[in-house]
């Protein structure tokens, strides 16, 4: 065994380090190269593909969509349109294409950069500014009868020393007597004044006092003598015209007068916004309106129509949350009898309650034709004394019907305190309904 190993040859593993080929150098730039181009034709497509698919979406969320052009379809209708009042001959259709025809031939030739234009403008302006001259003549003649009227209010300031404040407003001639002039005005503006001055000028004035006022409406009527006062202011002095307010409708064109947006001999013009709404006092009821003026804590005056007379009277004591933000004024027309009695000092009667005016389906509902029905009873009251009660339908005094609040007041007016007088009541509150007989004293009314 040991001479065969000795015989044996053995092998060792032999490594021969053969050179590797390399490219040369310009091999590599022209392999660099050609992989270059193809890679950037590469990315040329996907971003070709890429902007024709993005581009027009990108378009449209910056700059919107390309109008297009609106194409209307001719219609015949447009064209000819039908003749009204029966089927035309062809003579008229003949007619009408002769006299276009002459039209055309006569229009002269106007070239492009000098159009035609419709209408004159100068005509307009100057329409507008003789509507505007207009109402400023009604100005001009009504404020003849509003005059200045300044309150001096003894007061104490913040360290309690004694000091004055004037309270401005401006007030409405209602009459012109024997040279003594009798002017209403808001009452809160001159209740309590030491001193009421009637101004003309700011030189020329004269001292009024309180004649008379009603407290539930916040009005007064003051007295001043004028036989002091040149020829030349007391030639000026026009009484004002009371109209009528039970017509006005809503659009009703109208301007206030006094101090309207809170400046004394103001004015503004507006248009009667909305009416119907109701102020109920004790023994009366009053119609209010609304404009379209805008109201200011110290608004006062009047509102008249485009003839000059007086519809309604501005009011700061009716407002609610509808109506504070806009000019308001009690209506002329059932307010106007109880300024008369104002202006002539005339005693007022007081029975104690508030009522409201029956609609038509109210009175069918108690199958009376008349009546006011009793919303309040005074405590004390004469209504309270003589058993009328919350819910009493009112349908007669003595031989005078009733048929509004305002209409029972007008009753009243004409008794004196201490009368007796005798009503018809429909009484609603037991089951079954009662007309009875009630027996009342009426007294005078206390400021």
């Amino acid at each position: 065994m040991a001479s065969e190993d000795k015989d044996k040859k053995y092998y060792f593993i032999t490594e021969e380090v053969v050179e590797k080929k390399r490219l040369n150098n310009k091999s590599k730039k022209i392999i660099i190269i050609g992989l270059s181009l193809l890679i950037g034709i590469f990315i040329g497509l996907i971003s070709a593909v890429t902007l024709v698919l993005t581009v027009p979406g990108i378009s449209k969320k910056l700059y919107g969509e390309d109008k297009k052009e609106i194409v209307i379809p001719e219609d015949e209708n447009l064209i000819n349109p039908p003749h009204i009042g029966g089927k035309p001959n062809d003579k008229e259709i003949d007619n009408d294409e002769e006299e276009e025809n002459k039209s055309n031939n006569n229009q002269p030739d106007c070239p492009d950069d000098n159009p035609i234009i419709v209408g004159n403008n100068t005509e307009d302006i100057d329409y507008i500014k003789e509507i505007y001259t207009e109402i400023n003549n009604v100005i001009d003649v009504c404020n003849k009868s509003i005059l200045k009227v300044s309150a001096i209010v003894d007061t104490k300031d913040i360290f309690d020393n004694p000091t004055e404040r004037v309270l401005n407003t401006t007030g409405v001639i209602i009459a012109n007597v024997n040279e003594e002039i009798y002017v209403l005005v808001s009452l809160d503006r001159v209740k309590g004044a030491s001193s009421i001055v009637i101004e003309f000028t700011d030189f020329i004035n004269v001292k009024a006092q309180i004649l008379d006022y009603e407290s539930d409406i916040n009005l007064a009527i003051i007295k001043a003598d004028i036989s002091t006062l040149d020829n030349t202011y007391k030639n000026r002095i026009q009484t004002a015209k009371l109209g009528e307010s039970n017509t006005i409708s809503v659009g009703t064109p109208i301007i206030a007068l006094g101090s309207p947006n809170g400046y004394p001999m103001s004015a503004a013009v507006g248009i009667i916004s909305s009416k119907g709404s109701i102020a109920s006092v004790c023994d009366n009821q009053f119609e209010l309106f609304n404009t379209d003026i805008k109201n200011v804590k110290e608004s006062d005056g009047i509102i008249i129509n485009y003839d000059g007379d007086v519809i309604g009277i501005i009011t700061r004591t009716f407002k609610d949350d509808l109506n504070k933000e806009i000019n308001t004024a009690i209506g002329i027309s059932k307010i106007k009898s109880l300024i008369i009695r104002m202006t002539n000092s005339t005693p007022r009667i007081y029975f104690g309650i508030t009522a409201s005016d029956m609609t038509e389906t109210a009175l069918n509902n108690y199958g009376i034709t008349n009546g006011i029905y009793v919303t309040e009873v005074k405590a004390k009251s004469p209504a309270f004394i003589s058993g009328i009660k919350n819910g009493d339908i009112i349908k007669q005094v003595g031989e005078q019907v009733v048929y509004s609040t305002n209409g029972f007041n007008r009753i009243l007016s004409k008794y004196k305190a201490g009368d007796e007088i005798i009503l018809l009541v429909e009484r609603t509150a037991s089951h079954l309904d009662d007309e009875i007989e009630i027996s009342a004293k009426l007294v005078q009314k206390e400021k």
